[in-house]
C-alpha cells in the first residue's frame, strides 16, 4: 500500500481557494504544557482550554480551565457520571456542553453556570459517545449508542435518527442538514422537514469519523486505512468520490481523531494505536509521524481525543497518558511566498487592474461621519467628483512611464504651432532702389525719400537717399561772408 493521494482525473482536490495554502511545518511542534490527568477538553479562547481532568473511574470528574498565557489551571465546576466524559463547545464558543452518561448540561463560556439540562434516553450503561453543537450553534445533537437526538436550546426534542447498525456518529453538514454515520450507510435529514430524505451506502469501508470542507466536500476516515474525500449535494441521490487517500495504519485499526486544518489539505490523525500523531499533507501526498513521549503498552490506544485551537496555533491531545498541549509553528519559507501570491490575487479583485469599479467601504463611513451622504460631491459647495479614484497596478517588469496618456493634438505639437503662428503674422516686402531726383528749391526730396513702402531694412539710411540735403548743404558753404 502506498503512502501517496491517487486522484482520478479531472477531479478537484481539499483544498480553500480563497485563502493562502501554509502548511504546518511537523518538525516544529513544540510541547509547552503537561498535565497526569485528562479525559475531554475543548476550546473555549484563544489561549483558554477547558479541560475535564480527574480518573475516568471516578464519580466526580473536576472542570478546569487552562490559561496558555501563564500555563496554569483554575477549577470551575465539576461533573457528575460514570461513563466516560464529553466536553464540546459551540463554534462562536459563547457556551459548552458536558456529559458523563446520559445527562447534558448546557454551561455559559464565561460564568460556567448551567443554563440548560437535558436527559438524553438511553439504556442500561448506555451514555452519550458523541457530543455536537450546529454550526450556528442553536441545536445539539448527541448519539447513543446507534439512536442520534437534537434538541435545540430550550430543551426542545427536534429529531431523532435511529440507524439499523450498532455504532452511529453525526456530522452536521450546515445549520439545518444532518449527516448521521450508522457505520457505512450515511442518512441524510432535514431540521426543517424532521423526515429522512435520503440515506445511502459506502460501497467500501465502515465510517470512523467525517470533516465537512468549506466547498461542501466530506473527508471521511474508514477502517480500511482510507481516507475519502467525497463529492455530495442535497439534491443527489448519491455520494460521488473524488480522491482516495492512502493512510498507513496503526496497530489494531484506520484513523481516527480527524483534524483537518484550515487549509484543507494538512491533516492530523491518530493511526490507531501507538501513542504517535501523523501529519498528512493531502496534496502532495507527503505523511510524517509527529513523536508524542512514551505511549502505553503495545496494542492499546494512546489517544481519545484530539482538538485544535481556534486560530490553529495550538493542539490538545488526551489519552491514558494524560494531557499534552502542543504549539503549531507554520512553514516561513512557504507561508511568505503563498502570501505574496495570495496578496497579488487579492488586489486584482479590489478593484486595481480589475474590470469592477473600486469602491471603498472605509472612506465611505469616514465620509458619512462628518455628514456626507452618497451620491453628493466633495467640497464644501459639495460639486467635487463623486467616484473613487481608480488606481491602475503597475505591470511586471514594465517601467515608470512606458505608457503615455493621449493630449490633445495641438499640446503635442505646441512649439510647431507656436512657430508656424507667429511666422504666418510676419510680411516683408522690398523696397525699390531706383534713385529718386529732388527739387533744389524744396525740401520734399527728404519727405519722398521716407514714403517708401516695406519694412525698414537698416535703422542707416544710405548716401543716395540723401542727395537733396547734401546738395543743401553745399550750397550754404559756397555762399560768401557779408
Amino acid at each position: 500500500m502506498g503512502c501517496g493521494a491517487s486522484t482520478e482525473p479531472g477531479k478537484t482536490s481539499l483544498k480553500a481557494l480563497e485563502e493562502p495554502v501554509v502548511p504546518v511545518d511537523p518538525s516544529k511542534f513544540t510541547s509547552v504544557c503537561k498535565k497526569a490527568q485528562g479525559q475531554s477538553a475543548t476550546w473555549l479562547g484563544a489561549s483558554q482550554l477547558l479541560v475535564i481532568s480527574g480518573d475516568n473511574e471516578a464519580e466526580v470528574h473536576p472542570l478546569e480551565v487552562l490559561d496558555l498565557t501563564t500555563t496554569t489551571f483554575q477549577e470551575v465546576g465539576s461533573l457528575k457520571g460514570l461513563a466516560w466524559p464529553l466536553v464540546t463547545a459551540s463554534r462562536d464558543r459563547q457556551r459548552y456542553a458536558a456529559v458523563a452518561g446520559l445527562e447534558v448540561h448546557v454551561r455559559s463560556s464565561a460564568t460556567h453556570e448551567t443554563t440548560l439540562t437535558l436527559r438524553v434516553p438511553g439504556q442500561g450503561a448506555a451514555y452519550v459517545s458523541s457530543l455536537e453543537f450546529s454550526p450556528d450553534g442553536r441545536h445539539l445533537a448527541a448519539v447513543v449508542d446507534n439512536v442520534c437526538t437534537v434538541y435545540d436550546m430550550e430543551g426542545n426534542l427536534v429529531l431523532t435518527v435511529e440507524g439499523e447498525k450498532l455504532k452511529m456518529s453525526a456530522c452536521w453538514y450546515d445549520a439545518d442538514t444532518l449527516l448521521s454515520l450508522n457505520e457505512w450507510v450515511i442518512y441524510y435529514h432535514t431540521l426543517s422537514s424532521k423526515e429522512l430524505v435520503n440515506k445511502w451506502e459506502l460501497p467500501q469501508g465502515t465510517v470512523a469519523e467525517a470533516h465537512v470542507s468549506k466547498d461542501k466536500k466530506l473527508l471521511v476516515s474508514d477502517d480500511n486505512a482510507k481516507l475519502k474525500l467525497l463529492a455530495w449535494e442535497p439534491d443527489m441521490k448519491a455520494f460521488e468520490t473524488l480522491q482516495t487517500f492512502d493512510a498507513p495504519p496503526g496497530n489494531y485499526s484506520g484513523p481516527s481523531n480527524l483534524i483537518v486544518f484550515s487549509d484543507e489539505r494538512s491533516v492530523l490523525y491518530e493511526p490507531g494505536g501507538g501513542g504517535n500523531f501523523r501529519y498528512h499533507n493531502l496534496e502532495t501526498g507527503e505523511i510524517i509521524t509527529v513523536p508524542r513521549g512514551e505511549g502505553p503498552e503495545e496494542g492499546l490506544p494512546s489517544v481519545s481525543k484530539a482538538v485544535l485551537a481556534p486560530a490553529e496555533d495550538y493542539i490538545a491531545i488526551l489519552g491514558f497518558s494524560g494531557l499534552e498541549v502542543f504549539r503549531l509553528i507554520r512553514a516561513a519559507p512557504e507561508r511568505a511566498t503563498m502570501a505574496s501570491k495570495y496578496r497579488q490575487r487579492l488586489a486584482q479583485s479590489s478593484g486595481v487592474s480589475s474590470s469592477r469599479a473600486f469602491e471603498s467601504d472605509i472612506g465611505k463611513k469616514i465620509l458619512m461621519k462628518y455628514g456626507w451622504s452618497e451620491g453628493q460631491g466633495l467640497g464644501r459647495l459639495k460639486n467635487g467628483r463623486t467616484e473613487c479614484i481608480q488606481a491602475e497596478r503597475r505591470e511586471d517588469k514594465k517601467g515608470l512611464g512606458i505608457t503615455k496618456r493621449k493630449s490633445e493634438e495641438q499640446w503635442d505639437n505646441w512649439w510647431a504651432d507656436c512657430f508656424n503662428s507667429v511666422a504666418k503674422s510676419i510680411s516683408v516686402k522690398a523696397g525699390a532702389e531706383s534713385p529718386q531726383k529732388a527739387s533744389e528749391s524744396s525740401d520734399s526730396s527728404d519727405d519722398d525719400a521716407d514714403k517708401k513702402e516695406g519694412a525698414r531694412v537698416t535703422a542707416v539710411k544710405k548716401a543716395g537717399a540723401m542727395a537733396g540735403k547734401l546738395r543743401r548743404v553745399l550750397r550754404q558753404d559756397s555762399r560768401p561772408a557779408i
